[in-house]
């Protein structure tokens, strides 16, 4: 991902000053970068200071209502952010994360996601037309390895998947939880967003616990957690 560092930052049809202006950036518009540059640099005066970049091929939501658009712009008029974008199609991308923890996790998601370590995963984006943003859509996976789970204080390793709807949690969101001790999976439904429901099963040091809600204060993952008293 990339962010224009300039006003009104020249998109062009193909790289270098001959392409054709196709579209502009407004500063600090977001685009995805698929890594793809030319192989040369090129020396510009931006804004009365000369930069040394290449050109680099984008994708961003265009003006006027014409969606999801592929241009390049110029390497010195962008910033470069910590994320790597696979297209799925024109308008659907998907982004690869390695070693984010829980609280990293919580904010990319919009839910708690609680444990002390690291995961790897993926969130599914589309770029929707008339906009300059990329929102959540489709798929969302992590799994990861984290310290001392809860009351046991033993090391467990965690899987978490689920799918988001044009922004929206939308279905059933899974958490699978397994230690030396204990295997469990925590569920929550979700409506356009809304949570619905949440159900806990799974096996405690020998003993098997179940529970089920559809109290909006307890239908979180570390609610259904304290419930089942782990």
């Amino acid at each position: 991902e990339v962010l224009s560092v300039i006003s009104d930052l020249n998109v062009r049809s193909t790289p270098g000053k001959d392409g054709v202006v196709i579209d502009k950036l407004t500063y600090g518009q977001r685009a995805i970068y698929y890594g793809e540059e030319t192989d040369y640099k090129e020396k510009i005066i931006m804004r009365g200071e000369p930069r040394f970049s290449s050109w680099k091929k984008i994708r961003f939501s265009g003006s006027k209502g014409r969606g999801a658009t592929d241009g390049w712009v110029y390497g010195g008029g962008v910033s470069r952010k910590n994320a790597i974008y696979k297209e799925i199609d024109k308008s659907h991308s998907r982004r690869d994360l390695s070693t984010v923890t829980s609280e990293e996790i919580s904010e990319l998601l919009g839910f708690k996601v609680s444990g002390n370590g690291y995961s790897n995963g993926f969130i599914e984006y589309e770029m929707p037309a008339n906009s300059v943003l990329l929102k959540r859509h489709g798929l969302f996976e992590f799994s990861g390895r984290m310290k001392k789970h809860l009351k046991s204080e033993v090391d467990f390793t965690y899987d978490l998947i689920g799918e988001f709807v044009h922004g929206q949690l939308e279905g059933l969101v899974v958490k699978k939880v397994k230690g030396s001790d204990f295997d469990y999976q925590c569920t929550l439904s979700f409506v356009s967003g809304n949570v619905t429901q949440a159900i806990g099963s799974g096996v405690y040091r020998g003993v098997e616990i179940n529970y089920e809600t559809k109290n909006p204060a307890e239908c979180s993952f570390s609610a259904l957690e304290k419930a089942l008293q782990l």
